[in-house]
């Protein structure tokens, strides 16, 4: 598509100014030449002409005789011709003009004085007091019309100018009016101001586009933050309370037991692995702000045995979970695979998982735990009945999320799936 060229409302303004003075000149040309055209040929025709002399003829006559005027009562004859606009009365003695009386002045010559301009005149007769004389009307009642012709040809130019540039000029308001309501609403997401013309509103439209996508981005931007704080904080929550609530019960098992000084130090040990844990999530706080874009989580990838990392993590989560009441059967059918991985960020999915199961799980039915070597990685099942006393609470979420996103980070998968009331979690870990 062709771009349209660039033209300023100054150059689109002095244009429309040409041309409205152009249309209104022909315009007022137009209605002049017509308007003398239709005075000639209905107006000026010879019979009505004579039509309009013999009437004021007729009218002077009937003057002459209520009046008892003479020939010499110039101001009785001037009278007449005041009331009579557009009209000459020219009075004859014999051949010569012996007076020419109007509206506006009086002329009175001698004998023989005009006698020259008696040719081409209509003679009238009228009867006088003093004798009969003969009378001449030239009747000019068309400069009226013509007057007015030309006051209208100057108008209608002058008011198709006008009427151009008011045109023009609410064509410019419109779009100025259309800007006003986009702008009004120019929080809408969906809307889209569509591209005007080639000038300076158009770069006025674009500026407003330009400034709804930048607060449009910023507002979401800004949701966003929102959103990922508050879920950080539930996450933290969700992250902190279930190794806080593994040091509880090992203290409480050191309370409330018998237990030799081994299981002691075994259990103060554990205790003491789930403190450092908790360090390492304070630590790393800003490492799970962004939970959902796994490239902001950064592992800290080592060579570890996948054999004692998995053992030693879902060995601690099986004991928990016996310690409640739980039925857990490990099958671990894998050889000591060496994997890349980083062991506080794997410990926090299973974390995730187990607290899961110690919420919602049935311990009435078994937890399952298989852990198989397939290819190139290791997959690991958890499985548990989802329990009929659960509480009925839709969680957010954010642990199963939480648990995607670290995954993700550290090169595997994590999935999870409800076949009736089972609940499914699968860790893929590449080797």
């Amino acid at each position: 598509m062709l771009k349209t060229k660039r033209m300023s409302l100054k150059l689109k303004t002095a244009l429309c100014l040409l041309l409205a003075m152009v249309v209104g000149a022909g315009v007022g040309v137009g209605v002049y030449f017509v308007g003398n055209e239709c005075i000639e040929k209905y107006y000026m025709t010879q019979e009505l002409a004579d039509k309009r002399e013999q009437k004021f003829v007729d009218s002077f006559d009937e003057y002459v005789e209520e009046n008892n005027v003479k020939s010499t009562d110039t101001e009785k004859i001037h009278e007449w011709c005041k009331k009579k606009k557009f009209v000459y009365l020219q009075l004859f003695n014999g051949k010569s003009i012996s007076l020419v009386v109007n509206g506006n002045y009086i002329s009175e010559y001698d004998d023989g004085e005009l006698s020259d301009d008696t040719a081409g005149y209509t003679m009238f007769p009228i009867k006088f007091a003093d004798g009969k004389f003969n009378i001449s009307v030239i009747e000019y009642s068309e400069e009226l019309l013509y007057t007015i012709i030309n006051v209208l040809s100057f108008f209608s130019g002058v008011i198709t100018v006008f009427f151009i540039v008011l045109h023009y000029h609410i064509l410019v308001l419109k779009r100025i009016s259309k800007l006003s309501a986009n702008v009004s609403n120019i929080d809408a997401e969906d809307d889209v101001l569509a591209p005007d013309k080639n000038d300076e509103i158009g770069d006025l439209y674009d500026s407003v586009e330009k400034m709804r996508r930048s607060m449009i981005y910023h507002y979401q931007k800004e949701r966003q933050t929102l959103d990922a704080n508050r879920e950080l904080i539930t996450n933290m929550s969700h992250d902190i309370r279930t190794p806080l609530t593994s040091i509880i019960g090992y203290n409480e098992i050191m309370l409330n037991t018998d237990a030799s000084t081994q299981d002691m130090k075994k259990y103060a040990s554990y205790s003491l692995d789930k403190a450092n844990q908790l360090k390492d999530m304070s630590d790393k706080l800003f490492k799970y702000f962004l939970v959902y874009d796994s490239d902001d989580i950064a592992a800290d990838l080592k060579s570890t045995s996948a054999t004692l990392l998995i053992q030693q993590i879902i060995g601690e989560q099986s004991f928990l979970l016996q310690q409640q009441g739980f039925d857990v059967s490990f099958k671990c059918d894998i050889e000591d695979e060496q994997i890349n991985t980083d062991a506080v960020l794997l410990k926090r999915v299973f974390d995730n998982i187990f607290s899961n199961i110690s919420k919602y799980g049935d311990m009435a039915q078994p937890v399952k735990i298989d852990v198989l070597r397939e290819k190139s990685f290791i997959k690991i099942m958890v499985i548990d009945y989802i329990s009929k006393d659960a509480p009925n609470v839709k969680g957010t979420g954010i642990g199963l999320k939480s648990c995607e996103s670290i995954m993700r980070s550290l090169g595997g998968k994590f999935e999870t799936a409800v076949l009736d009331d089972m609940f499914v979690s699968t860790i893929i870990i590449s080797l």
